[in-house]
């Protein structure tokens, strides 16, 4: 089993929506497979077992359950996570391939929760908008808006709260003279 690089766990879409998942609890391996029943169980755990031997996930404990040992688990640091730097350094097909995955995942997870939720769940809150910024503007805008998901990303929620997806993509115009 080899290692997985950090550009592999977050372009990979089963990988990057295990990490999803288990980012701020701990979650056992059926847990994440029971959360992505459009995966089989079976590449569900195999993901899992890749992203704990390359020291994303970690086991934080361990339990006897009908005879097998439970291990829960939780993203062990940042590598999930990608730094502007190395976008910059990624190639435009692996920045599509990143754009992409962040749709699927999202569509993913709420086709999901609809399938839970016995097709009774409320619409999604989505929006798409045009903005005019100078490339200054766009880099206080983004990091404004990573300082407001910061405020609101807390450990396991308390009582009466649920957990929410967010996706954020900020793309250029391919029609810079259009409105």
């Amino acid at each position: 089993m080899g290692a997985v690089s950090k550009l592999d766990l977050v372009i990979h879409p089963v990988r990057s929506r295990i990490v999803s998942l288990v980012t701020d609890r701990e979650l056992t391996a059926t847990a994440i497979a029971d959360l992505m029943p459009d995966v089989p169980r079976p590449s569900v755990y195999r993901h899992v077992n890749r992203l704990a031997a390359a020291g994303v996930l970690k086991i934080v404990r361990e339990a006897k359950v009908r005879g097998a040992t439970e291990k829960w688990l939780q993203v062990a640091d940042d590598r999930s996570q990608l730094n502007l730097d190395e976008i910059k350094q990624m190639s435009s097909e692996e920045r599509w391939a990143l754009v992409n995955n962040l749709l699927l995942m999202l569509s993913a997870d709420y086709r999901n929760a609809l399938i839970k939720a016995q097709h009774e769940l409320a619409s999604p809150m989505i929006c798409s908008l045009a903005l005019h910024l100078t490339d200054k503007e766009r880099q206080e805008f983004w990091k404004d808006l990573l300082q407001l998901v910061q405020r609101h990303k807390l450990g396991k929620g308390p009582e009466g709260r649920s957990r929410f997806s967010l996706g954020a993509a900020l793309l250029p115009d391919m029609d810079p003279e259009g409105d």
